[in-house]
């Protein structure tokens, strides 16, 4: 395409097409498995192609998830190309599978984001996109997308109450939240000394009476009393103490 955009488009993109599903599928494929950059020129020439993949993606194997990730790396860039309503409509259009994918992919944005200005990437890509591009049905709330929007809240270091107003509805309490308590008392940032209330209530969302992840909820809870006791009264935290002390027991 940038070599010769004549030839281009009259002889290679009208197979992105699907209203031909045979060709289309495999020139999709083809183009996923380079992991395409994102060419404005080309992507506004084969944009009705680009979006209407995303209801296809069951035809496209084990490149649908390669789609999922250039999907929401083609919102979170904001090209002009694009509005935000088409761009969601695409999204909502995903299986449950791959948006998940999605979810993880703004996870992994954020992270690469830390060495240079997550504070601003949280602010001019990632709030937007869940705000405007992300689907807001509570259809899609499912255990393996609350764990990838706890490790976003985290993620989100200075930003982390903000984030937790936005993606409190997605939270769901499970026995097993992936990385998102062991980076929270981790994180360089310090969040649970930083905002104690915030952490409890966000613990709080997503830790089940089951929980097994003892040492590092443990840290957490002691985190948040040093840096306000006040808390430890709250309900909250007493459930918190009372799984502790439950799973303690019932190891022993």
């Amino acid at each position: 395409f940038r070599v010769d955009r004549e030839w281009t488009t009259e002889h290679l993109l009208p197979l992105f097409d699907w209203r031909h599903p045979s060709e289309a599928r495999a020139v999709w494929q083809g183009f996923l498995l380079w992991s395409p950059g994102l060419y404005h020129p080309l992507m506004e020439a084969i944009k009705p192609h680009f979006l209407a993949t995303a209801q296809h993606c069951d035809k496209l194997g084990g490149w649908s998830r390669r789609y999922s990730d250039f999907l929401a790396i083609t919102a979170l860039n904001q090209p002009d190309i694009f509005d935000r309503g088409e761009l969601a409509q695409a999204t909502a259009s995903l299986p449950p599978d791959e948006l998940h994918q999605t979810a993880k992919t703004l996870v992994r944005a954020l992270k690469n984001e830390h060495k240079r200005q997550p504070g601003d990437y949280w602010e001019n890509h990632i709030r937007p996109y869940l705000e405007s591009v992300w689907p807001q049905s509570r259809r899609h709330a499912t255990p393996s997308i609350s764990r990838c929007f706890a490790e976003l809240c985290v993620a989100a270091r200075d930003k982390f109450p903000e984030a937790i107003e936005i993606l409190d509805p997605w939270l769901q309490r499970l026995p097993y939240q992936g990385s998102a308590v062991a980076d929270l008392y981790k994180s360089k940032s310090e969040l649970c000394k930083r905002f104690p209330a915030p952490v409890l209530h966000f613990l709080d969302k997503i830790v089940s009476d089951d929980y097994y992840s003892l040492d590092e909820l443990c840290n957490c809870r002691q985190s948040v009393r040093e840096a306000d006791s006040r808390l430890a009264a709250d309900p909250a935290f007493q459930r918190l103490e009372n799984i502790l002390r439950r799973r303690r027991i019932e190891l022993h």
